[in-house]
């Protein structure tokens, strides 16, 4: 009986989640891109995740010459902002951080209410972000 009403809990709670994730209220995106420099030097293969006040983050992986793009996008607003190491068997879409492997820069950038990296989405700007990591 038990089980039973678990069940049928985490049914509501998904259907009611999922009761959002149509294209209607979907809020409009804006390209985002930008760099990440540590030590002066561009930081490759990070994880740069864009966390907003509410809502679900958006990220994306840079490149050698430490640059990234977010392919979704995001909604205009402030942002809170991580640089995190991407996990040795991640997919392209996969961006988790393993807790084993030690980051090539301080932790601190991984932790959104820690990094002291905030910017903000701006509607009516070219919204490329130099992100500079320091010791």
């Amino acid at each position: 009986m038990r089980s039973t009403v678990i069940a049928v809990i985490t049914c509501a709670l998904l259907a009611l989640s999922l009761g959002g994730c149509g294209a209607r209220g979907k809020a409009k995106t804006y390209p985002l891109a930008g760099t990440v420099t540590f030590k002066g030097q561009p930081l490759a293969n990070a994880v740069v995740t864009f966390f907003p006040a509410s809502g679900r983050p958006t990220a994306g992986i840079t490149n050698s010459a430490g640059e990234f793009t977010l392919p979704t996008g995001a909604a205009a607003g402030p942002y809170h902002v991580t640089v995190a190491e991407p996990s040795p068997e991640a997919k392209p879409d996969d961006y988790s951080l393993p807790p084993e492997t030690p980051p090539r820069f301080p932790a601190k950038y991984t932790d959104p209410n820690r990094s002291g990296l905030d910017f903000e989405v701006k509607p009516d700007a070219e919204n490329k972000f130099a992100i500079e990591l320091k010791e």
